[in-house]
């Protein structure tokens, strides 16, 4: 069964990434400041802006389920995106062609980031799914 972590409010976009991997038989962890009911899935409470609750986000994962195989970045702020991929990386690198995606999204929307934040200014949103 595959594990999947999901940041954010689990509203929209969210949402529907989250009942369609419980669908299909993963599963989905919702992490973000507040819980969020998604049918199937565990909401955990986590600041994704502070390293220490990342990593223990994180740990909690890998002791109770032993790997990570999707990670969905789609919380309010961009700020979190990079550390989090980055501390997730080790548990991601399992996963079938994880080095690449984890590669290639973290170059993407850091790439991004200089003509979105001119284009859209503050209300930058990146989403980012990485499998």
């Amino acid at each position: 069964m595959a594990v999947y972590l999901i940041t954010g409010g689990a509203r929209g976009i969210d949402s529907g990434i989250a009942r369609r991997l419980v669908a299909q038989g993963g599963t989905v962890i919702i992490a973000g400041k507040v819980t969020r009911h998604v049918a199937g899935a565990r909401s955990v409470i986590c600041d994704l802006a502070d390293a220490a609750q990342v990593a223990s986000l994180l740990m909690g994962i890998e002791i109770l389920e032993g790997k990570l195989d999707g990670l969905v970045c789609d919380a309010a702020h961009l700020t979190h995106i990079f550390p989090l991929v980055a501390a997730a990386a080790p548990l991601l690198r399992a996963a079938p062609c994880a080095e690449v995606t984890l590669t290639s999204a973290h170059a993407a929307s850091e790439g991004a980031l200089a003509s979105l934040s001119a284009s859209l200014g503050p209300k930058i949103r990146v989403n980012c799914l990485v499998e």
